[in-house]
Protein backbone atom coordinates (compact mmCIF):
# COMPACT_ATOMS: atom_id res chain seq x y z
CA UNK A 1 0.00 0.00 0.00
CA UNK A 2 2.96 2.44 0.47
CA UNK A 3 4.42 2.12 -2.84
CA UNK A 4 0.48 2.40 -3.84
CA UNK A 5 -0.20 5.42 -2.57
CA UNK A 6 3.57 6.98 -3.30
CA UNK A 7 2.20 6.33 -6.84
CA UNK A 8 -1.48 7.53 -6.76
CA UNK A 9 0.18 10.66 -5.34
CA UNK A 10 2.64 11.26 -7.81
CA UNK A 11 -0.26 10.89 -10.39
CA UNK A 12 -3.01 12.73 -8.98
CA UNK A 13 -5.21 9.07 -8.64
CA UNK A 14 -7.18 8.63 -5.52
CA UNK A 15 -7.26 5.14 -3.78
CA UNK A 16 -10.76 3.49 -3.29
CA UNK A 17 -9.19 0.54 -0.84
CA UNK A 18 -11.54 -2.49 -0.73
CA UNK A 19 -11.84 -3.65 2.86
CA UNK A 20 -14.78 -6.27 2.49
CA UNK A 21 -13.14 -9.00 4.49
CA UNK A 22 -10.25 -6.90 6.71
CA UNK A 23 -12.89 -4.58 9.40
CA UNK A 24 -10.54 -3.66 12.42
CA UNK A 25 -7.34 -4.83 10.45
CA UNK A 26 -3.77 -3.31 10.71
CA UNK A 27 -1.05 -3.49 8.20
CA UNK A 28 2.52 -1.68 9.32
CA UNK A 29 0.75 -0.47 12.28
CA UNK A 30 -2.04 1.62 10.37
CA UNK A 31 -5.28 0.49 10.43
CA UNK A 32 -6.79 -0.84 7.13
CA UNK A 33 -9.15 1.50 5.43
CA UNK A 34 -7.14 4.37 6.37
CA UNK A 35 -4.40 3.92 3.95
CA UNK A 36 -6.65 4.41 1.02
CA UNK A 37 -8.35 8.20 0.08
CA UNK A 38 -11.65 6.17 0.42
CA UNK A 39 -12.16 2.45 2.82
CA UNK A 40 -15.34 0.13 2.03
CA UNK A 41 -15.88 -2.43 3.86
CA UNK A 42 -18.77 -5.23 3.81
CA UNK A 43 -20.60 -6.27 6.66
CA UNK A 44 -22.39 -9.34 4.76
CA UNK A 45 -23.15 -12.40 6.81
CA UNK A 46 -19.63 -13.88 6.08
CA UNK A 47 -17.80 -10.55 6.46
CA UNK A 48 -15.39 -10.18 10.11
CA UNK A 49 -17.72 -7.96 11.38
CA UNK A 50 -21.26 -8.22 10.34
CA UNK A 51 -24.65 -6.67 10.34
CA UNK A 52 -25.96 -9.12 7.50
CA UNK A 53 -25.84 -7.18 5.02
CA UNK A 54 -24.46 -3.76 4.20
CA UNK A 55 -21.34 -1.56 4.47
CA UNK A 56 -19.58 1.38 4.84
CA UNK A 57 -17.00 3.88 2.95
CA UNK A 58 -14.72 6.39 5.55
CA UNK A 59 -12.32 8.89 4.28
CA UNK A 60 -11.09 11.72 6.10
CA UNK A 61 -11.36 13.50 2.80
CA UNK A 62 -15.34 15.47 3.40
CA UNK A 63 -14.67 16.44 -0.52
CA UNK A 64 -14.77 12.71 -1.82
CA UNK A 65 -17.30 11.79 0.59
CA UNK A 66 -19.92 14.30 0.03
CA UNK A 67 -20.85 13.80 -3.39
CA UNK A 68 -21.51 10.19 -2.81
CA UNK A 69 -24.41 10.94 -0.08
CA UNK A 70 -27.31 11.58 -3.22
CA UNK A 71 -25.94 8.11 -4.13
CA UNK A 72 -26.60 6.01 -1.52
CA UNK A 73 -29.83 7.22 -1.06
CA UNK A 74 -31.89 6.42 -4.06
CA UNK A 75 -30.29 9.83 -5.59
CA UNK A 76 -32.22 11.90 -3.43
CA UNK A 77 -30.50 15.35 -2.64
CA UNK A 78 -31.20 15.76 0.84
CA UNK A 79 -31.21 13.08 3.80
CA UNK A 80 -34.15 13.80 6.17
CA UNK A 81 -32.36 15.16 8.26
CA UNK A 82 -31.22 17.98 6.29
CA UNK A 83 -34.96 18.59 5.03
CA UNK A 84 -36.05 18.54 8.51
CA UNK A 85 -32.95 21.29 9.73
CA UNK A 86 -33.78 23.80 6.59
CA UNK A 87 -37.70 23.90 8.04
CA UNK A 88 -36.58 25.06 11.22
CA UNK A 89 -37.80 28.85 11.94
CA UNK A 90 -40.26 28.22 8.87
CA UNK A 91 -44.21 29.20 9.22
CA UNK A 92 -47.21 26.63 9.74
CA UNK A 93 -47.24 25.88 5.60
CA UNK A 94 -44.15 27.25 4.41
CA UNK A 95 -41.49 24.28 5.68
CA UNK A 96 -40.82 21.95 2.59
CA UNK A 97 -39.21 19.47 4.90
CA UNK A 98 -40.87 16.69 2.72
CA UNK A 99 -40.07 18.45 -0.57
CA UNK A 100 -37.40 16.41 -2.23
CA UNK A 101 -35.78 15.78 -5.77
CA UNK A 102 -34.39 13.20 -7.29
CA UNK A 103 -31.20 14.75 -8.61
CA UNK A 104 -28.83 11.44 -9.96
CA UNK A 105 -29.81 7.93 -10.83
CA UNK A 106 -28.94 6.37 -7.06
CA UNK A 107 -29.40 3.05 -5.62
CA UNK A 108 -31.06 2.26 -2.03
CA UNK A 109 -27.54 1.89 -0.03
CA UNK A 110 -28.28 2.98 3.53
CA UNK A 111 -29.05 0.58 5.92
CA UNK A 112 -31.93 0.26 8.19
CA UNK A 113 -31.69 1.08 12.07
CA UNK A 114 -31.67 -2.57 12.78
CA UNK A 115 -28.75 -3.47 10.83
CA UNK A 116 -26.96 -0.11 12.33
CA UNK A 117 -27.50 -1.53 15.83
CA UNK A 118 -26.36 -4.73 15.18
CA UNK A 119 -22.83 -2.79 13.72
CA UNK A 120 -22.43 -1.06 16.70
CA UNK A 121 -22.58 -4.43 18.62
CA UNK A 122 -20.49 -5.99 17.00
CA UNK A 123 -18.27 -2.60 16.46
CA UNK A 124 -17.50 -3.26 20.20
CA UNK A 125 -16.18 -6.55 20.00
CA UNK A 126 -14.17 -6.38 16.54
CA UNK A 127 -11.14 -5.88 18.22
CA UNK A 128 -11.58 -9.10 20.36
CA UNK A 129 -12.66 -11.46 17.69
CA UNK A 130 -9.98 -10.63 15.16
CA UNK A 131 -7.47 -11.43 18.22
CA UNK A 132 -9.48 -14.74 18.33
CA UNK A 133 -8.79 -15.01 14.40
CA UNK A 134 -5.34 -13.97 14.63
CA UNK A 135 -4.91 -17.18 17.71
CA UNK A 136 -6.80 -19.60 15.24
CA UNK A 137 -4.29 -18.39 12.59
CA UNK A 138 -1.41 -18.66 14.67
CA UNK A 139 -2.22 -22.36 15.44
CA UNK A 140 -2.53 -23.56 11.84
CA UNK A 141 0.70 -21.88 11.23
CA UNK A 142 2.17 -23.78 14.31
CA UNK A 143 0.52 -27.05 13.12
CA UNK A 144 2.03 -26.79 9.28
CA UNK A 145 5.37 -25.75 10.27
CA UNK A 146 7.22 -28.95 10.44
CA UNK A 147 5.05 -30.61 7.41
CA UNK A 148 7.06 -31.44 4.34
CA UNK A 149 5.93 -29.31 1.16
CA UNK A 150 3.37 -27.62 3.10
CA UNK A 151 3.67 -23.80 3.78
CA UNK A 152 1.52 -20.68 3.70
CA UNK A 153 0.47 -19.06 0.80
CA UNK A 154 2.05 -15.75 1.58
CA UNK A 155 4.75 -14.99 3.91
CA UNK A 156 2.27 -14.36 6.73
CA UNK A 157 3.12 -12.45 9.89
CA UNK A 158 1.05 -12.45 13.37
CA UNK A 159 3.63 -9.08 13.95
CA UNK A 160 2.31 -7.32 11.24
CA UNK A 161 -1.07 -7.80 12.83
CA UNK A 162 -1.46 -6.92 15.96
CA UNK A 163 -3.74 -4.58 17.32
CA UNK A 164 -2.45 -1.18 18.93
Amino acid sequence: MDKLMAFADDKGLKVIEDCAHCAGGIYKGKKLGTWGHIGCFSFEEKKCMTTGDGGMICSDDPDLIEPLRTYRWVGIDKDTWRRAESAKGMKEGEAMHWHYEISVLGYKYNMNDIMAAIGLAQLEKLDAMNARRRSIIAKYLDGIKDIPGIKPYTNYTLEDHEAY
